[in-house]
């Protein structure tokens, strides 16, 4: 858009809640940190990978497994949403 775009939240599709994180490193150990916002700056696009920033989804339903496929939700400020298909995937899998 010709404006910054503001991610608040993301909902994903059998699963209880989601949350986006962000992976950081702090004298060489890793953590994860929860994201209360993404801003994605006008014309441009933000990527969520596995190790980085992601979309983590917990109480999922049993019949979501990994290597399936699902639907996730992104929910802006402003109130408009979008949805796409997403692989699922294992907590640690690097991903490509």
């Amino acid at each position: 858009s010709n404006s910054d775009a503001t991610v608040v939240a993301v909902d994903v599709t059998g699963a209880g809640n989601a949350m986006i994180h962000r992976t950081v490193m702090t004298e060489g150990t890793a953590s994860m940190t929860d994201m209360d916002e993404i801003i994605v700056p006008a014309g441009k696009t933000v990527s969520l990978r596995p190790g980085e920033m992601h979309v983590m989804a917990m109480q999922l339903d049993p019949s979501l497994e990994v290597g399936g496929e699902t639907e996730a939700t992104v929910i802006f400020a402003n109130g408009d949403k979008a949805s796409f298909p997403v692989l699922i995937r294992s907590a640690g899998d690097p991903g490509s």
